[in-house]
């Protein structure tokens, strides 16, 4: 049993999976913006195991936006080119591997994120940020070191 109020990754063995919804505002994607996954820990490792977009009336809009959103550890990316402007602007429950929800491009599926380093959403591809919007995606990582 893990009390979802007390336990974080940082006190999470090998092997425990955690899923985190996770907004992603069009203001904290702007200007280079990151929107946080997983906080850096010293020598922790994860895999990404799922990245799910959530049905969502708004979506990014705005600005003639155009960007894409990847997931990143600062070195894999685990979304290929990342989440296309299209999903992004009308949000429909979209598994990973999905249209508009791609999986790792040219990388193992299972590639473990660098160890210490954060995980993050960030924009990618594209010229324009949004001006307005959110969308809420899920995402469950497993801790493997």
């Amino acid at each position: 049993f893990l009390n979802a109020q007390t336990v974080t990754a940082a006190s999470t063995p090998a092997g425990v999976m955690i899923t985190k919804d996770i907004t992603l505002g069009f203001a904290a994607l702007g200007t280079a913006g990151k929107v946080e996954i997983q906080a850096a820990l010293a020598t922790a490792q994860f895999k990404i195991r799922n990245i799910f977009v959530n049905y969502g009336a708004a979506g990014l809009s705005g600005g003639g936006g155009d960007r894409l959103v990847i997931v990143s550890d600062g070195t894999t990316t685990y979304n290929s080119t990342g989440i296309t402007a299209a999903l992004l602007g009308t949000p429909v429950n979209t598994p990973w591997g999905s249209t508009g929800n791609p999986v790792a491009g040219s990388v193992d599926q299972s590639t473990a994120t660098v160890a210490g380093a954060q995980i993050y959403f960030q924009y990618a591809g594209g010229a324009t940020d949004y001006t307005a919007g959110s969308v809420v995606v899920t995402v469950t990582y497993e801790r493997v070191a």
